[in-house]
């Protein structure tokens, strides 16, 4: 395991590579890195997040797929490995922040440095564009650390999606990112 994740904290935040860009994240399950994030990028509370994990499980236990068609179910056990966040209906046991309007944003991934942090912390990773708000996104570890100098930089190469995952709204049928 990086040496880097092994040190991090479940408040902490930290930017990381994934397969298409690098990311600002944190460990979903404290509200207080979700609000430390949301400070550091400029974003507002209420403000969507996505969530990437490499264990589906973690998934399971947010998502109410009872909520979902068969038909949906089964668009998804197709295009669930595919470089897609969904957004999926949110179950009694997602943390409220990590949902909006009764959705949760969810992408599996097997980029090792993701599939890594998610086994660090048993749990999915907050994943947001490393940029403030508004700003074009930071392409490497040194431009992160010029921006902000705070956080830790989990060392990776970026995949070779070369942008940010499409978006797509599994109930609505509803393309929200291309």
């Amino acid at each position: 395991m990086n040496q880097e994740i092994n040190h991090l904290d479940i408040d902490d935040i930290f930017a990381y590579p994934t397969e298409g860009v690098w990311g600002l994240g944190g460990c979903s399950l404290s509200l207080k890195a979700f609000n430390k994030l949301n400070d550091l990028k400029g974003r507002q509370e209420n403000q969507p997040i996505i969530l990437i994990t490499s264990n589906f499980e973690h998934i399971q236990r947010w998502v109410d797929f009872d909520k979902l068609t068969d038909k949906q179910k089964t668009f998804y056990a197709l295009k669930k490995s595919d470089f897609i966040t969904f957004l999926l209906p949110a179950g009694p046991t997602a943390p409220s922040y990590c949902s909006f309007n009764g959705k949760i944003a969810f992408r599996l991934t097997n980029h090792p440095i993701v599939e890594k942090l998610s086994f660090y912390f048993q749990a999915p990773i907050f994943s947001t564009s490393a940029n403030i708000t508004g700003h074009e996104n930071l392409l490497n570890p040194t431009q992160i650390k010029e921006i902000f100098p705070s956080i830790n930089i989990i060392n990776g190469l970026v995949g070779d999606k070369k942008k940010a995952s499409a978006v797509y709204d599994l109930q609505k049928d509803l393309w929200i990112r291309k």
